[in-house]
């Protein structure tokens, strides 16, 4: 066991999509293969998420004000927002729901 970080061949191996990890427990080493290929999905998914959550934020800023016109009692433009947020909010769950169950990317 060396200490330190190859960093290169680290890095390389994120490229290829593949990350090796060594593992170390009481003199039993491990060099284990991890495919990380399902980097890129899960990164779209989540800025999806985060561009749900600035929607929903924004629209309760909205909502705070005496913006007119109204609808409900609340500004129209914030209604709106929250529309679209709970529309994407459904499409993002369903699409979820039917890629896991086909195993295809996003």
């Amino acid at each position: 066991f060396t200490p330190g970080i190859d960093l290169a061949a680290h890095i390389g191996g994120l490229i290829g999509g593949f990350l090796i990890v060594p593992v170390f427990i009481s003199g039993f080493h491990y060099s284990g293969l991890f495919k990380i290929g399902g980097g890129r999905r899960a990164l779209a998914l989540l800025m999806y998420v985060v561009l749900i959550a600035a929607l929903v934020m924004g629209s309760s800023l909205i909502c705070t004000t005496k913006m007119k016109p109204m609808i409900m009692g609340i500004p129209a433009l914030g209604f709106f927002g929250y529309i679209i947020a709970i529309g994407m909010s459904v499409w993002l769950f369903f699409k979820m729901l039917f890629l896991h169950r086909k195993n295809k990317s996003f």
